[in-house]
Formats: structure tokens, C-alpha cells, sequence
């Protein structure tokens, strides 16, 4: 078991939408989606966040690291989950509106089984 990160992106797609991505995330057996929790354990154990996760994927830096096992919804129905990036000194992270399209640039953190 290692953990991953993921688009969910298929060949020749540029950009998806947050409900497609997290349905494609759900349908595929081989992926456990990384929850608040682990997401606590890595920002406060910032030292064992995978050091790649900081690297440039097709040539764009900045990965905003979502973390989909877990989603948090507001009172006015928007559902929101929890990302983490490298800003190219610190880890620092956001909430991220999960209506919003995901890129190359927007991967799930998950356990590949």
C-alpha cells in the first residue's frame, strides 16, 4: 500500500468538474481517499509529507493537495474539503469549494491497495 496522488483526469481532459472527480475517486476499488484526519497527522507531522508532493507536475508547481475522504458542508448546502499546498517555503493550506473544475494541478491524496 503507498499513497498517491491523483487526477482522475482521463486522457485528453484538461480539466474536470469537483462532483465528476470525486465520483470517478469513489468508483475506483483500488483507491482509499485520505480524510481530515490524515490530513491532520501530516500537518502536524509535516516532516513525513512526501517530499514529491512538493514537486512540479507537467511543468505547473503550486499542487493544491486535496484530501477528499473527508467533505464539510456550510449551512447554504456548498460542500467544501481540505487541500494543502507548497507555497515554495511552507506547507499552508485552504478549504477548497468542491464545486470548483479540478486540473492537473488539483490531485486527491489517496492509498493505492
Amino acid at each position: 500500500n503507498t499513497t498517491q496522488l491523483v487526477t482522475m483526469l482521463k486522457s485528453g481532459e484538461i480539466r474536470i468538474s469537483g462532483g465528476e472527480h470525486l465520483r470517478r475517486l469513489k468508483s475506483a476499488a483500488n483507491l482509499i481517499r485520505l480524510d481530515a484526519k490524515i490530513f491532520e497527522a501530516f500537518w502536524n507531522n509535516q516532516h513525513l509529507i512526501p517530499n514529491h508532493w512538493k514537486d512540479e507536475v507537467n511543468g505547473y508547481g503550486n499542487n493544491y493537495i486535496h484530501f477528499d475522504g473527508s467533505q464539510f458542508q456550510r449551512p447554504h448546502g456548498r460542500r467544501y474539503v481540505l487541500l494543502f499546498y507548497w507555497t515554495g517555503a511552507k506547507w499552508d493550506w485552504v478549504c477548497h469549494w468542491h464545486g470548483v473544475d479540478r486540473n492537473v494541478q488539483c490531485p486527491s491524496a489517496v492509498l493505492v491497495v
